[in-house]
Order: structure tokens, then C-alpha cells, then sequence
């Protein structure tokens, strides 16, 4: 996203706004994104997460994450996730963390997992320089400004866990997931 984009972003979650940001794997400089996520406590690392146990552990590409269940979004998910090509999103260190932040796991790897830094070879295989993990590849974040509105942004380690392949196919929760997560952050201003 360009600087103005960024700013238009960060001025509406700032003032009480919501939003979804789904992190890609790409070998671009993406600085905007990453200032965001940061202001939020979230660190991208680029990379590919591979897994050394569970399910899946053998596909390169693709990671079925531990799914929390203390938040709304992924309490109710009673299928399997798969999570293609996930990037890392870690928190920043606890002493940088504004004091109004509350960053809520959603789902996260094993402590098996790694992250291939470079993943352009097709090869699974753990090398020097790649990251231990666990890793989260989805995060809830709430703040609360000066004002006392809440923001609220999720982000997931995967863009292409949303696309059709991934939603349509019934066996997956990939599409409950992205719904639920839309959900949580419908407003309303009927009054009951």
C-alpha cells in the first residue's frame, strides 16, 4: 500500500475503526504494511512456515493450525483449517506494547514449526537462518484511544487461505473462519 493508503488506514483504526489485513508472502519490500502492523504490536516475518509434526507436516505450502478457543471468531470452527503459503506474524516485544493493547491469539503453529526464510528452493527442509517457531498465523487486536474507542484489527498470515480454492471447499472452515471474522466486526447503531 502507498504512504497516503497507510495513513487513511492507521487515521480509521486509530478513531475507533475495524479491520482485516491478510499478510502474503512476497519478496517486495511491503515497509506500509508492516508500520501497521507494527503500530498494532504485530512483527511480519517473511518466509514460509513449514511444520515438523501433526497434520500436514509433510506439504511444504501449507500449515492446519492449532485453532484458539477462548474468541468468538474461532470458538465455534469444528472443521479443519488449512493455512497455504502462511507467513509468521509474532508480537513485538512486551516492553514496546502500548499499555491499551490486547493482542489475542486465534491460530497458531507447533512448537515443531519453522520458518523457511528463504523459500524460493521448493525445499522443506530446515537450513541455518531459518526461525524456530511456534508462529501465529492469526491474531485479534483491540486498542482503545484517547477518547475510549475501541479498534479492532485481525490479521491472518495468509491471504490465499480466503480464495475460493480454500472457501468453497466444504470439508474446510476457511470460509466460517473469514465470515466469522467479518462478523465480529460488524457495528451496529440500532438501538435495542
Amino acid at each position: 500500500i502507498s504512504d497516503e493508503e497507510k495513513d487513511r488506514i492507521m487515521k480509521y483504526i486509530k478513531n475507533g475503526g475495524y479491520a482485516i489485513i491478510n499478510a502474503e508472502y512476497t519478496t517486495k519490500e511491503t515497509p506500509n504494511i508492516k508500520e501497521l502492523l507494527k503500530y498494532y504490536g504485530i512483527n511480519e516475518q517473511m518466509g514460509n512456515i513449514c511444520e515438523t509434526t501433526g497434520n500436514y507436516y509433510n506439504y511444504v505450502n501449507c500449515i492446519v493450525p492449532q485453532i484458539s478457543t477462548s474468541e468468538s471468531i474461532t470458538s465455534k470452527l469444528s472443521g479443519m483449517l488449512v493455512i497455504p503459503y502462511p507467513v509468521a506474524l509474532s508480537q513485538v516485544k512486551k516492553d514496546s506494547l502500548r499499555s491499551t493493547l490486547k493482542i489475542s491469539e486465534l491460530l497458531t503453529t507447533s512448537d515443531g514449526s519453522y520458518l523457511k526464510v528463504d523459500p524460493s528452493s521448493g525445499d522443506g527442509k530446515k537450513t541455518e537462518g531459518d526461525i524456530d517457531g511456534p508462529f501465529n498465523v492469526g491474531v485479534l487486536v483491540t486498542d482503545k484511544n484517547k477518547s475510549g474507542k475501541e479498534s479492532k484489527l485481525i490479521a491472518f498470515g495468509s491471504a490465499t487461505a480466503f480464495s475460493d480454492d480454500f472457501t468453497s471447499a466444504g470439508q474446510l472452515d476457511n470460509g466460517e473462519l473469514f465470515s466469522n471474522a467479518v462478523n465480529s466486526l460488524l457495528k451496529s447503531d440500532v438501538k435495542q
